[in-house]
C-alpha cells in the first residue's frame, strides 16, 4: 500500500495508474498484492473522486468503481445522509456529463456502462424513501438530449434487471419486495417516455434501446398499462418489412414474446391478450409475405431471417401455450392460420432449434389434455411426415461419416433431448392414428428407393430411430395392430435391401428389433433371424460395427429377460443352448471389453432357462474364463504379465456376469474361490519391476474384491454355504487390504445379515457371525481407515467413499450391536466421522454424511431402552447441533441447506416438543428449550456480530417455534442465510411501520 502514496503521504493516482498498467501488461508477481491489499482496505473507496478524477487509466477507474460498488452494497447506511447525498450526486454528475454528449456516450462505452451500474446500486439503497423523485427526474432528463435519453433508458433496465431478475440472496425478501411495489406504481411516466420515443421515432438507435428495456418492463409492467395504452399497437409498429429495420423487427418481437408469456393477467384482460396476439401476427405476416414467405425469410441474411424466424416461432408457441384456450374460443381463423405457420416453420432444416422449440408446443397439442386439438387435427398427417424427418440421434446407434463412409457408434447422442421430445410427439400423433402413421412410414420408404446411398442411409437411420421411438405405444397396443405395423415396416425395409443397401438394411433391422423385446419374445423365428444378423456382424473388424453388435445383443438379451414369459417353456431352455454352440465365433475377433459385454448379454438369456437347467448350464458356459484364472497353487514367483492381463480380463466377465444371474453365481463363486485367493494371495506378496505391471497387480485386487462386493450385494439372501466361500476371500482381503480398501464389502454382508431379522421366511440370523463381522469391521477397518483419512480432507481421498458407506452400514443395521459391543469412547469415534464427514469440502461426501446423521437421529429416537437414549443424547446431541449451525452458516454450502435445514428443524423439535427427558443442561434454565435457544442465540451473535441484540433474539426464537413445520422453518431460514454483507438495513436506524419491522424480522427468523 505505501507505494501509492506519495512523499507527503497524499495518495498519489499517477503511482497507482503505474501499477495497474504494470499489473494488466504482465507484471503481476510485485503488482498484485499491492492491489490486494487497496481492493481490501476499509477506506480504499474514498479516494474514488480522486482516481477518476485524475486516472488516465480505464482499469484503474474499473478498480475503484468496483470498490465503490461492493461499499454501497455492504456498508452505505454505515455514512451520513450528507456523505450518501454527495456521493449520489457526484455519481450523478458523472453520468450526466458522459452521456449528455454524443461522442463521450460512445467513446467513454465501458466506463459509462460501470459508472450506471454504480449510480443503480445507489437507487436500490435510496429509492423510494432518500430519493423519492428519482423516477421523475430520469425522465424530465430525458427531454435534454437524445443521448442522455439514452442512458437514462438503460439505467431504468439496469434498475428493473437487479429488482425483477437477480438472485434472491442480494438483497432481503422485504426489501425487494418494498422496490418491486414502488416500481408498479411509478412507473406510468417511464412508459409514457417509452410511448413518446416509439411515436415520435427521434433516432433508429433509441428505439432500438427503448425496445431492449421494454423487453424487460413488460414482464412486470400493470396490466393496464399493456392493454388501456397504445404501447403494443406502437411496438407492433416497429415490424416491417424494410431491410435497415431487422434489428427493430427481432426487438419488437421479443417485446411481443414478453407479452404472450405472462399469465397473470386478470380474467378482464384475456379479450384484449387476442387482440393484442392477432395484431401481432398481422404485423407479422404482413412482413413475411412481402419477402417471399417464411422461407424467403428464414433464407434471408439481409434480415437476419434465421434469428427472426425464431423468435416468431418463439412468439407462436408462447402465446398459444399460455393462452391458446382462450384465443380458440374467440378466434377460429387466426388459430388455423398461426398453425399453419408453425407446421412451415417445423418443416425447415433447421433442427435443434426451430424443431425442438415447435415440437415441444406439438407435444402439447397431441396431447389429450388439449381441449382444442380437435381443431387442427388437419394438420396432423403433414405433422407426422416433419416429424419422422427431423427426428434426431438416439444412444447407441451407428452413424455413416459423412467425411470417409465410415461406420461410427455414437453411444451418447449430444442431441438426446431434441430425440426425447420428437419421441413423445410420434408417440401421441401414433396414439391418435396408428393407420396414418403407417402410411407415413410406407412413403418415406418408397422414398429411400430413389436415394443415393448416402441419402438412402440418413432416411433408413431415421425411419429405426421413429420406429424404435413409438416402441411404448406399440406395446400398449397390446401386440395385434401395433405388431403387424412393425412386422409390415420390416417387410418393406427388406424390399430395399439390394446388394449395395444390404448391410445398412441389416443395421437398420437389428437397432428396431433391439427396441421390441416383447415381439422377439413371441417371435422365435424373429428372434433367430436377428441374433444371426448380430453373429453375422460380432467378428468385424469394424471396432464401431462391433460396439454397436455387441450393445444390440444386449439389449435383446436384457428384453428377453423381461418378457420370458411370453416364451414358451422348450424356447427358453434352447435359447442358452444356442449361443453356447455359436459362442466361439461370436467372441473370435472381440476385444476384452465387448467380449466382456457378450458374456453380460448371454448372462440374461442363462436367467431365461428353467431353474432346473442353470447351473448345469454355467460351467461350461464360464469355462474359458475359469481356464485363465488358474495358476500354479503356492507360486512363489510373480505372475506373468501376460497371465495378469488374462486374468483381469476373466474378472470382468465374472463381475459382469454375477451382476446379472444374481444367487445362481454362487455355484461358480464355489468353483473359483481358491483360484482367487492363490492370485491374491500372489499379487499382495510381490511387487513388479514396472508401473505398468503394478498397476494391472492392484487391478486384479480391486477386481477380486469388487467380485466378491457385486456377488454379495446381489444375493437375496445369505446362506450357511456362503460363509465357506466368503471367509477365505475376506481374509485375505482384510490381512491386504486393496487400494480403494475394504469398506464395502463390510457395508453389504452387514446388510444382508442383520436384513434376515426382518424376514419372515423363518430365517434365523446367526448373532456369533454377526457379532464377528462387526468386530472385524469396526478394529481392522474402520478404525485403520478413520486414522489414515482424518488428518485432513484430502489424504486417501479413494476411501473415503467407501469409507462413510461402512459408516452408514454401522448406523443403519447395527446401531443397537455396536452400542452394546463397543465402549462409549470407541462408540464415539462413529459419530465423530459422520460430523467430520459433514465438514468435508466435497459436497458428495458432506451429503452422504447428512443424510447419515439423518438415519442417527432415526435409530437414537426408537431405541426403547430411556435410559441408553438419554444417554446418547447428552453426548452427542449439541455436538451434532453445534456442527449443523455451523455448516448451514456456511456460504459454500448453499446447495446442502435442504438436507441441512431437515436435520437443524429436527434436532430444534425435539426439545420444542419435550421428547429428550434428560436435562442437556446443568444448572440456570428451565428447560431443554430455554438452554437451547440461548445457546442459538450465543452462537448466531459470533457468526453474525453486526446484527442487534433485539434481532437475534427474534431469529433464535424463530427458530425454535417453526422447527415442527418445515417448509415454514426453510422459508424463513433462507431469508435468514441471506448475505447481510450486501444488506446493511439494519444498520441505519430508519423507522418502520410496524408491518414491514415484523416482516423485516420474520425475513431473518420467521
Amino acid at each position: 500500500m505505501e507505494a501509492l502514496f506519495d512523499q507527503q503521504g497524499q495518495f498519489s493516482v499517477s503511482q497507482f495508474d503505474d501499477i495497474v498498467q504494470a499489473f494488466y501488461t504482465g507484471n503481476t508477481t510485485t503488482t498484485q498484492p499491492i492491489l490486494t491489499a487497496f481492493h481490501q482496505h476499509p477506506d480504499s473507496w474514498q479516494v474514488a473522486d480522486q482516481i477518476l478524477e485524475r486516472s488516465n487509466v480505464l482499469q484503474a477507474k474499473f478498480i475503484v468503481l468496483q470498490i465503490l460498488e461492493e461499499f454501497i452494497g455492504s456498508r452505505w447506511k454505515h455514512l451520513a445522509q450528507e456523505q450518501r447525498l454527495r456521493i449520489r450526486n457526484y455519481i450523478g454528475s458523472l453520468v450526466v456529463s458522459l452521456s449528455s454528449s454524443n461522442i463521450t456516450i460512445q467513446t467513454e462505452k465501458a466506463y459509462l456502462g460501470k459508472l450506471n451500474m454504480v449510480l443503480v446500486e445507489i437507487v436500490k439503497k435510496e429509492w423510494p424513501d432518500e430519493w423519492p423523485t428519482f423516477i421523475n427526474e430520469m425522465v424530465e432528463s430525458a427531454h435534454a438530449s437524445l443521448s442522455l435519453c439514452e442512458n437514462n433508458m438503460i439505467i431504468l433496465r439496469l434498475l428493473s434487471e437487479e429488482v425483477y431478475e437477480a438472485s434472491e440472496e442480494t438483497q432481503a425478501e422485504w426489501k425487494t419486495r418494498k422496490l418491486k411495489e414502488q416500481m408498479l406504481s411509478k412507473f406510468g411516466p417511464v412508459i409514457d417516455l417509452c410511448r413518446e420515443v416509439l411515436m415520435n421515432q427521434p433516432s433508429e438507435k433509441l428505439v432500438q434501446i427503448t425496445l431492449e428495456s421494454l423487453s424487460h418492463f413488460l414482464k412486470w409492467i400493470l396490466p393496464n398499462a399493456i392493454f388501456d395504452t397504445d404501447i403494443m399497437p406502437l411496438i407492433c409498429t416497429q415490424i416491417t418489412s424494410k431491410v435497415e429495420n431487422r434489428h427493430l423487427n427481432t426487438l419488437g418481437l421479443k417485446c411481443c414474446n414478453e407479452v404472450a408469456g405472462r399469465q397473470d393477467f386478470p380474467l378482464q384482460f384475456q379479450e384484449k391478450i387476442v387482440f393484442l396476439f392477432q395484431g401481432v401476427i398481422h404485423a407479422i405476416r404482413g412482413m413475411i409475405s412481402f419477402n417471399g414467405g417464411i422461407q424467403g425469410v428464414y433464407k434471408s441474411e439481409q434480415l437476419d431471417g434465421q434469428e427472426m424466424m425464431y423468435d416468431y416461432t418463439l412468439f407462436i408457441t408462447t402465446a398459444l401455450n399460455c393462452h391458446g384456450e382462450m384465443i380458440a374460443t374467440m378466434n377460429d381463423p387466426l388459430l388455423a392460420q398461426v398453425h399453419q405457420d408453425l407446421l412451415i416453420l417445423s418443416g425447415l432444416n433447421d433442427i435443434e432449434i426451430l424443431w425442438r422449440l415447435c415440437a415441444e408446443y406439438w407435444v402439447n397439442l397431441t396431447s389429450q389434455q388439449c381441449c382444442y386439438a380437435d381443431k387442427c387435427i388437419n394438420l396432423f398427417p403433414e405433422l407426422r411426415r416433419i416429424a419422422i424427418r427431423c427426428i434426431s440421434n438416439p444412444d447407441n446407434i451407428l452413424l455413416l461419416d459423412e467425411q470417409d463412409d465410415r461406420y461410427e457408434f455414437v453411444e451418447k447422442s449430444e442431441n438426446i433431448e431434441t430425440y426425447n421430445i420428437t419421441k413423445q410427439l410420434l408417440c401421441n400423433l401414433t396414439v391418435l392414428n396408428i393407420n396414418d402413421m403407417k402410411n407415413a412410414f410406407d412413403e418415406r420408404l418408397v422414398q429411400c428407393q430413389t436415394k443415393s446411398i448416402r441419402e438412402s442411409w440418413k432416411n433408413l437411420d431415421q425411419l429405426g430411430w421413429a420406429m424404435g421411438a413409438i416402441t411404448d405405444v406399440i406395446k400398449n397396443n397390446g401386440g395385434g395392430q401395433g405388431f403387424q405395423f412393425v412386422f409390415q415396416y420390416l417387410d418393406h425395409l427388406y424390399q430395399l435391401a439390394t446388394n449395395e443397401k444390404m448391410e445398412m438394411v441389416e443395421f437398420c433391422v437389428i437397432y428396431v428389433l433391439s427396441q421390441y423385446p416383447q415381439i422377439l419374445s413371441q417371435r422365435q423365428d424373429v428372434l433367430h433371424k436377428v441374433l444371426g444378423l448380430i453373429s453375422k456382424y460380432l467378428p468385424c473388424k469394424a471396432i464401431d460395427i462391433q460396439k454397436f453388435a455387441t450393445h444390440s445383443l444386449v439389449e435383446i438379451c436384457q428384453g428377453i429377460q423381461r418378457y420370458q414369459e411370453n416364451m414358451l417353456l422348450e424356447d427358453r431352455v434352447t435359447l442358452f443352448g444356442s449361443f453356447l454352440e455359436s459362442f466361439g465365433a461370436l467372441i473370435v475377433n472381440l476385444d476384452p471389453q465387448r467380449m466382456c459385454e457378450v458374456y453380460r448379454a448371454i448372462a440374461y438369456a442363462h436367467t431365461v432357462s428353467p431353474q432346473e437347467c442353470q447351473e448345469q448350464q454355467l460351467k461350461p458356459f464360464m469355462n474359458g474364463p475359469n481356464q485363465m484364472i488358474k495358476i500354479p497353487h503356492g507360486q512363489n514367483h510373480p505372475i506373468e504379465l501376460d497371465k495378469l492381463r488374462m486374468i483381469s480380463d476373466a474378472l470382468r466377465i465374472n463381475i459382469a456376469v454375477s451382476e446379472v444371474i444374481r444367487d445362481q453365481y454362487g455355484s461358480q463363486l464355489k468353483e473359483i474361490h481358491i483360484d482367487l485367493v492363490n492370485i491374491y494371495r500372489n499379487t499382495k506378496g510381490i511387487v513388479g519391476s514396472t508401473a505398468v505391471y503394478n498397476n494391472l497387480r492392484e487391478k486384479v485386487q480391486e477386481q477380486i474384491n469388487a467380485l466378491l462386493v457385486t456377488y454379495v450385494k446381489s444375493k437375496s439372501k445369505l446362506i450357511e454355504d456362503d460363509q465357506s466361500v466368503i471367509n477365505p476371500l475376506l481374509n485375505e482381503l482384510v490381512s491386504s487390504p486393496p487400494k480403494s480398501d475394504v469398506s464395502d464389502i463390510f457395508s453389504v454382508l452387514l446388510e444382508k445379515h442383520t436384513s434376515v431379522k426382518d424376514r419372515d421366511d423363518g430365517t434365523c440370523v446367526n448373532e456369533n457371525v454377526i457379532r464377528s463381522l462387526l468386530e472385524v469391521a469396526f478394529s481392522q477397518v474402520f478404525e485403520r481407515i478413520y486414522a489414515e483419512i482424518k488428518m485432513d480432507f484430502t489424504s486417501y481421498y479413494d476411501k473415503r467413499p467407501s469409507f462413510f458407506r461402512l459408516v452408514r452400514a454401522f448406523v443403519s443395521y447395527a446401531f443397537a450391536e455396536l452400542t452394546s459391543l463397543l465402549s462409549e469412547e470407541k462408540f464415539s469415534l462413529i459419530i465423530e466421522s459422520i460430523l467430520w464427514g459433514i465438514q468435508h469440502p466435497s459436497h458428495e461426501l458432506s451429503n452422504y454424511s447428512l443424510e447419515t446423521c439423518n438415519i442417527l437421529l432415526d435409530r437414537v429416537y426408537t431405541v426403547e431402552d430411556e435410559d441408553q437414549q438419554n444417554a446418547v443424547y447428552i453426548l452427542y446431541y449439541m455436538k451434532i447441533l453445534d456442527i449443523i449451525l455451523h455448516t448451514i452458516t456456511d456460504h459454500d454450502r448453499r446447495t446442502q441447506f435442504e438436507l441441512q435445514s431437515q436435520i437443524l428443524a429436527r434436532l430444534l423439535d425435539l426439545v420444542q416438543q419435550g421428547e429428550i427427558y434428560t436435562q442437556l443442561y446443568t444448572q440456570g434454565f428451565g428447560s431443554n428449550a430455554d438452554y437451547i435457544q440461548e445457546h442459538i442465540r450465543s452462537r448466531l451473535r459470533e457468526i453474525y456480530p453486526s446484527l442487534p441484540q433485539n434481532q437475534i433474539d427474534m431469529v433464535s426464537q424463530g427458530m425454535l417455534e417453526y422447527s415442527d413445520d418445515i417448509d415454514h422453518f426453510r422459508t424463513d431460514l433462507i431469508d435468514f442465510m441471506a448475505d447481510f454483507r450486501s444488506n446493511d438495513d439494519f444498520s441505519n436506524k430508519v423507522e418502520l411501520d410496524p408491518k414491514t419491522e415484523i416482516e423485516l424480522l420474520k425475513s431473518l427468523t420467521g
